[in-house]
């Protein structure tokens, strides 16, 4: 960092962001240390912030009914449970889904990524006491809606997502990692959720809007710079991890009404969401100027 003409990392709030030191009581991830020589860079001109890509030019995904969205989540679970016949996530998602009605839920909230600290604090906070945001948000919507969760990592975080699936029969935890159900999870949803701690660009949120789905994120590093509140999707703030829980379900609670209340502004905003294009080519020419000075 000393040496460097130039610094890069993948968004411009979170380059911001590294510049400040890390507080774990607040669950803020800044420079982990290095905050001092990245700012020195960044007041040097030499630490820049650019955004990632995603892909455009595939065929545009269709939106699945949902009897053949439950029929490929339950393929998929049969083949989990193939390799893994203990794993009591899946044994109560293929129950969970038996379980379901066969018409399409009121609303349906999707969730994919990694069961980290990083991705899942946020959501299942305190989840081991009954009081996790995931399930105030669950029961806000009611059986008449349904929130899928895909996703693995750390068993800590395995262990509390399937305390809140127990607990709320609208939550469907798939419990492992698959490409050929994201893409339809994507397409599917009405609503993304990704209330990251923290996150340097993030795809995940792109994925999403770029089928129409629109993000409930937080507004942290590449989320804050891909997501715009109210126009493409919906971000809350906050200092503490209570306050960033309460903004949290604030801002669930402002989209849930709107939805319900306000379709056309809904589907507005939908449209928007999809029309959003952060492409490679942006991101290389941002590369040549700002990383290289080549104009």
């Amino acid at each position: 960092i000393r040496l460097a003409d130039r610094v890069s990392t993948v968004s411009a709030t979170y380059a911001e962001e590294i510049c400040r030191p890390s507080d774990t009581s607040t669950g803020f991830i800044g420079g982990e240390g290095l905050e001092r020589l990245l700012a020195e860079a960044r007041d040097g001109g030499r630490l820049v912030g650019i955004l990632n890509g995603c892909e455009y030019d595939r065929p545009k995904a269709r939106r699945p009914g949902w009897m053949r969205l439950l029929a490929m989540l339950e393929a998929q679970l049969h083949d989990w449970q193939q390799r893994d016949p203990d794993n009591e996530a899946h044994m109560l998602a293929r129950q969970r889904i038996s379980a379901f009605p066969k018409r399409r839920p009121l609303h349906l909230l999707t969730s994919i990524g990694r069961l980290v600290a990083q991705k899942a604090s946020l959501l299942l906070l305190d989840a081991e006491k009954g009081a996790s945001p995931l399930q105030a948000l669950s029961e806000t919507l009611g059986r008449s809606s349904v929130i899928v969760i895909l996703g693995s990592g750390e068993p800590l975080f395995e262990k509390r997502m399937l305390e809140v699936a127990h607990r709320c029969p609208n939550v469907l935890f798939l419990n492992g990692y698959s490409e050929l159900l994201s893409d339809p999870l994507y397409a599917a949803g009405d609503l993304f959720l990704m209330p990251s701690s923290f996150e340097p660009c993030g795809i995940s949120q792109m994925l999403a809007m770029r089928n129409g789905n629109p993000c409930l994120a937080h507004a942290t590093g590449g989320l804050n710079d891909t997501i715009s509140h109210l126009k493409t999707g919906f971000l809350f703030g906050g200092g503490s991890y209570q306050e960033k829980i309460t903004q949290l379900q604030q801002v669930f609670d402002e989209a849930f009404d709107l939805f319900r209340k306000e379709p056309k502004t809904w589907e507005q905003i939908r449209n928007r969401a999809r029309k959003q294009r952060f492409t490679w080519r942006k991101s290389v020419d941002a590369y040549y100027r700002d990383l290289y000075g080549i104009s």
